[in-house]
């Protein structure tokens, strides 16, 4: 997510539209890949294995973010290097849904918390905390690696880039 900051916060700057994916499970990837009008691009997941998959959700341009499970198949297992038939999740969510400070909390490397509310695979309800903002709802999550929890009912990603000076010199 932190590689692709810069580049969202002028797509919603600009009122372009951009659709954001990242990677839930089996791990959570730091990095996302960005999807634009037209086929742009920008970032990657796992050597852009399942970017075209992603695309396509991308592409049907929803008002609510996708919560998106898939089976990887032996094309994407060489280039990704993940296993074939391992069972991946990823949320594809329309930038304009990410709340005002996220893009600027995430360009200066601050650790997030992401939370999805969905009802099966349509993402309800969504909101986004730097950790040095957080609520007490929050206090007991992890917050010395990225990792998610999924449920039935929400999927929570915490991410925490080791390359942050403000999470190396704070305690969280």
């Amino acid at each position: 997510m932190y590689d692709v900051a810069l580049s969202v916060a002028a797509f919603v700057r600009t009122n372009t539209r951009a659709d954001i994916a990242w990677m839930v499970s089996p791990q959570v990837s730091d990095q996302a890949v960005v999807f634009t009008p037209g086929g742009g691009r920008v970032g990657s997941l796992w050597n852009s294995a399942f970017d075209g998959m992603l695309a396509d959700v991308a592409n049907r341009q929803l008002s609510h973010g996708r919560y998106v499970e898939h089976v990887v198949t032996d094309l994407e297992a060489e280039v990704s290097g993940l296993a074939s038939g391992t069972e991946v999740s990823f949320i594809v969510m329309p930038a304009s849904q990410f709340p005002a400070g996220t893009w600027q909390w995430a360009i200066e490397r601050e650790p997030l918390i992401l939370t999805a509310h969905r009802e099966g695979s349509e993402i309800t309800n969504f909101s986004v905390q730097s950790v040095f903002d957080r609520d007490e709802s929050a206090n007991d999550i992890d917050m010395n690696r990225s990792h998610s929890d999924i449920t039935d009912e929400s999927v929570t990603t915490v991410l925490v880039d080791r390359k942050s000076t403000r999470l190396n010199s704070s305690h969280v």
